[in-house]
C-alpha cells in the first residue's frame, strides 16, 4: 500500500495537446537548423532546396510582398567580392565572367541566362517567380502579390530576392541584382556601321523565316493547355502562328470562363507575352505534344 503522497488524484484534468493549426501564422519558425542556408549563391548550388516537410511548410511565417523602392539598388554580381577572391560563395556572371563592364543590354542578357538556367524546382513555380519578379519591377505589387497566389506560394520576408517556398516546402532564390535595379551601369557603347549592318542582315534573315513558317499558318492543330486555378486540362484548336492572346481568348470561351480574366501562358520556365507565337519559347515543339500552362488571375 502505498503513500498517500504517491496516489494521482482522481480530480487531476488531462493534458490537453495544442493542435499545431492553432499557432499564429505570424509566429517566429521554429524550423530547424539543418535547412540549407539561402545566403550561398547560384554559382556553388541549385536555387531551389529540397522540401523540409508538410506540416513544417504549413507553420512557415507568410509576409505580404513589398514593394520595390524607386531609391533601392542592388550590387551587380562582379561585385559581390574581389577579383582575387577564392571563396566557393563568389557569384560570377553567366556569360563573360572576365568582362567588368555592365551594361545595360548585358545586364538584360544576364537576367534571361539566369532564369533560363533554373532546372531545379518546378518549372511552373519559376515561371510565376519570374512573372511575379516582372510586376514588382514594374510597380504593380497588387498582381505580384496574385501570382504568388496563386502559385501556391509563400514569402517568409516579404521580399521576393529573400527566398519563397512552395506548397511543398521547397525554397527558390531569386538573386537581388536578378529583380532590383543595379548600381553601377556603364553607358552602351555606339552601334557602328557593322553593328548596323549585323542587325539588317538579322533582320531580313527573320523576315524570311517568317515568310517561310507563314505557309504553315493555315493548318489547325490542337495544344494542351492546363488552368492554373482548377488544374484541368483543354485542347485549344489553333494556327501554328496564332499570338498567344489569340489562344488565351479561345481558352477563355472553351472553358467557359469570365471574358475579364487576366490570362498568361506559361512554357519551360518562361511567361509569354500577349503578341508571342509559341515558338519564340526556343524549348517549345509542337510535335512533342507539350502542356502550356495558363496563369490564371481570380
Amino acid at each position: 500500500m502505498g503513500c498517500c503522497a504517491s496516489r494521482t488524484s482522481d480530480n487531476t484534468p488531462p493534458a490537453v495537446l495544442a493542435h499545431s493549426s492553432s499557432r499564429n501564422i505570424t509566429a517566429p519558425s521554429t524550423r530547424p537548423s539543418s535547412i540549407p542556408s539561402p545566403r550561398a549563391s547560384h554559382a556553388s548550388q541549385g536555387n531551389a532546396h529540397p522540401p523540409t516537410g508538410r506540416a513544417d511548410a504549413d507553420n512557415r511565417p507568410n509576409t505580404p510582398l513589398k514593394p520595390i523602392s524607386p531609391t533601392q539598388r542592388s550590387r551587380l554580381p562582379n561585385t559581390l567580392a574581389s577579383p582575387t577572391a577564392k571563396s566557393s560563395s563568389r557569384v560570377q556572371p553567366l556569360t563573360d565572367s572576365t568582362h567588368s563592364t555592365w551594361t545595360r543590354s548585358r545586364l538584360v542578357k544576364e537576367r534571361e541566362d539566369w532564369w533560363d538556367t533554373q532546372v531545379t524546382g518546378s518549372e511552373q513555380i519559376w515561371g510565376a517567380i519570374r512573372l511575379v519578379a516582372q510586376h514588382l519591377q514594374a510597380g504593380q505589387l497588387q498582381e505580384a502579390q496574385t501570382m504568388l497566389d496563386v502559385s501556391d506560394c509563400t514569402c517568409p520576408t516579404g521580399l521576393l530576392w529573400r527566398g519563397v517556398y512552395d506548397a511543398t516546402g521547397v525554397q527558390y532564390k531569386v538573386p537581388e541584382w536578378v529583380v532590383v535595379e543595379p548600381e553601377g551601369l556603364a553607358e552602351e557603347d555606339g552601334m557602328d556601321d557593322k553593328d548596323l549592318a549585323g542587325d539588317a542582315s538579322a533582320s531580313a534573315m527573320q523576315e524570311t523565316v517568317e515568310d517561310t513558317l507563314a505557309d504553315d499558318s493555315g493548318s489547325l492543330i490542337r495544344v494542351k493547355v492546363r488552368t492554373s486555378h482548377d488544374q484541368r486540362d483543354h485542347q485549344v484548336v489553333m494556327r501554328m502562328r496564332d499570338p498567344v492572346a489569340a489562344i488565351i481568348e479561345k481558352l477563355k470561351k472553351q472553358a467557359k470562363l469570365d471574358p475579364t480574366l487576366v490570362i498568361r501562358l506559361a512554357y519551360g520556365g518562361r511567361i509569354y507575352e500577349p503578341n508571342d507565337v509559341l515558338e519564340a519559347n526556343a524549348r517549345w515543339n509542337f510535335a512533342n505534344n507539350y502542356i502550356l500552362t495558363a496563369l490564371v488571375f481570380q
